[in-house]
């Protein structure tokens, strides 16, 4: 369109300036990666405030090495909104099934509620799992016995009061962008859905304005 930022004789790099990499660096070699030649950082696995600093800390230091300003920090989490986060876990008592989301958790995390991974205790979660090699009717006799804890500690759960309560750490440890993955449809019907959406407004204002 006439003005716009894909006109003709405008190339799309003039018009909206060079495309901007940014890398999920978790590990050593990634995180040096990142810090040499990333724009921003955007860690997708979960992890502890603290963790969230000392690596990017080591992200910050890899850049000023290379001689490049420290790459935007970032952070991308998948949230579970509802009025509370007592109303999750009743809404996933309820429907069971709905917990077999841990399935894309690591085994390690699941060791630390007492429950092992139907994938073993190495299972990286979603990088490893391939749903359908699993036994259905082991998963169906698992669902009950998944702590809704062990969900609520990767995602992040709650209103959205307690949602923001739980990135504010991660503000103070350098973040400064942050991408939200919505899960809705895993429990509850189009009543909760309604619900779930108005605190995802109100956890986006309050973001906006912290």
């Amino acid at each position: 369109p006439q003005g716009g930022p894909g006109r003709i004789g405008v190339p799309l790099e003039s018009a909206m300036g060079k495309p901007k990499l940014w890398v999920a660096g978790h590990g050593p070699r990634m995180l040096r990666l990142t810090g040499q030649y990333a724009d921003g950082w955007l860690p997708a696995w979960s992890m502890a405030p603290e963790d969230y600093a000392a690596r990017r800390d080591i992200v910050a230091k890899h850049a000023q090495t290379a001689g490049r300003p420290t790459p935007t920090c970032g952070l991308l989490r998948p949230v579970l909104l509802g009025k509370s986060r007592d109303q999750l876990a009743e809404l996933f008592e309820r429907e069971p099934l709905a917990k077999l989301a841990a399935l894309f958790i690591e085994g390690e995390r699941w060791q630390h509620y007492g429950i092992e991974h139907p994938a073993g205790a190495n299972s990286r979660g979603f990088v490893d799992v391939i749903v359908h090699d699993l036994d259905v009717e082991e998963l169906r006799a698992l669902a009950p016995r998944i702590p809704f804890e062990l969900l609520a500690d990767y995602y992040l759960a709650g209103n959205a009061e307690e949602v923001f309560e739980r990135l504010l750490p991660f503000a103070a440890a350098g973040l400064e962008h942050v991408i939200l993955t919505l899960c809705l449809g895993m429990v509850g019907g189009p009543p909760e859905i309604e619900e779930f959406l108005a605190e995802f407004a109100r956890l986006r204002e309050m973001l906006a304005t912290a």
